[in-house]
């Protein structure tokens, strides 16, 4: 009976040893981390989330990474004051059931950047914002929590506030709304003109870099003045909003536009001179993990 009770024991220990093993490895496959600019943003404002994925195992891993958030592995959740789920408004992904092309070797990262405005928002009009694309969707003001979440495992929680617009970017949106009122099928050149002006005058304004783009979308003298195909002129506008918003969460499409078509020594060129001039930037960011899987695939060649 003594016998039978030490092998029940042995055997107990045992599992609780493989068990707890098991949670470790489980916990530790991927070590996330999330950041956000600020603590405030006023109303209408990109709310830009940093996250970086690190690979905590002591093997290569191959995923998808952070292509599309809210599929079946990665997840970001937003919660408001009352921790109740705020909807998920974003585009929805369809991934491959294979375990993904991206392989991520030990202590390696992947970098992702998305505006929650994007994947949050509500698109009700709002009383005086009814005549603006820009200041259509919102997420309402009041205190919300984000965690991101990636094949079971958790990152870090942040809080954040949406807040009403003051000072000068009370000014801005005012300007936002007129400058769409007077954007249309034949009158795109005078928009462009007043979301240049914006630009110009409040350059610091957290609409800035989407003003600029429209003023560069919409200018019609832009437009005539490049005798070019529609994506050399697309690439034209992204490389200029690469070039005056380098920390912006978007230069990671803007990037893999100008480079889809370059080989892999022109790309590297124009890669290092774009980090060079933007160090410490989110498109520096990106650069790096570019250059990282081109140096991995010359390498399998």
């Amino acid at each position: 009976m003594k016998h039978l009770i030490k092998i029940t024991i042995v055997q107990l220990l045992l599992f609780s040893v493989i068990f707890s093993s098991n949670i470790h490895s489980s916990e530790n496959k991927w070590k996330l981390e999330i950041k956000l600019d600020k603590q405030n943003y006023i109303s209408h404002e990109p709310i830009w989330l940093d996250i970086e994925l690190l690979n905590n195992r002591s093997e290569t891993i191959r995923t998808h990474g952070l292509l599309y958030p809210n599929h079946r592995e990665f997840f970001i959740e937003l919660r408001d004051s009352n921790g109740e789920p705020v909807e998920y408004t974003g585009a929805q992904y369809s991934l491959a059931q294979h375990p993904g092309n991206l392989f991520l070797d030990p202590g390696e990262k992947e970098y992702g950047s998305f505006d929650l405005l994007k994947l949050f928002q509500f698109r009700k009009e709002l009383p005086g914002y009814s005549d603006s694309k820009i200041l259509f969707r919102y997420i309402p003001k009041g205190t919300y929590t984000v965690q991101v979440h990636y094949e079971g495992d958790f990152s870090n929680e942040l809080t954040f506030n949406i807040v009403e617009s003051f000072g000068d970017e009370k000014e801005v949106k005012r300007m936002i709304e007129d400058a769409e009122r007077s954007s249309g099928k034949h009158a795109s050149y005078p928009a462009a003109k007043k979301f240049q002006e914006i630009v110009d005058r409040f350059p610091n304004s957290v609409f800035a870099e989407i003003c600029f783009h429209e003023s560069r979308f919409l200018s019609k003298e832009i437009r005539d003045g490049m005798k070019v195909s529609f994506r050399e002129s697309n690439n034209k506008i992204k490389m200029e909003m690469l070039e005056n918003y380098p920390n912006s969460g978007d230069s990671k499409s803007w990037l893999r536009s100008i480079t889809r078509d370059m080989d892999d020594s022109s790309k590297m060129n124009l890669l290092n001179n774009l980090k060079e001039a933007n160090p410490n930037t989110r498109s520096a960011k990106f650069i790096e993990q570019m250059q990282r899987k081109i140096v991995k695939k010359l390498a399998e060649e």
